[in-house]
């Protein structure tokens, strides 16, 4: 929260909107509980108007609108990116 609190005055103060914010491995020091949690509690959403989360927890994806997940395809020897619609 301290870091979003620090982003967001430096944007106040630079006279630009926070318009986009991205929160990459945020959870990585909670259990999956906490992180759930924490993620459905963060204030992030009503503050700005696009939200990327980046995280391996699988149940911080609820509740999200819309899901891009990227996974390894060994048979291929390549990356495969699937989305989920928006909620």
């Amino acid at each position: 929260m301290l870091r979003l609190a620090i982003s967001q005055m430096i944007a106040e103060r630079a006279g630009q909107p926070l318009s986009l914010l991205v929160l990459d491995e945020i959870f990585g020091s909670l259990d999956e509980a906490g992180a759930c949690t924490s993620s459905a509690a963060a204030p992030a959403g009503r503050r700005f108007p696009q939200v990327i989360l980046i995280t391996h927890i699988e149940q911080v994806r609820e509740g999200l609108d819309r899901v891009i997940r990227v996974d390894f395809d060994p048979a291929r020897s390549a990356s495969v990116v699937r989305t989920t619609p928006p909620h």
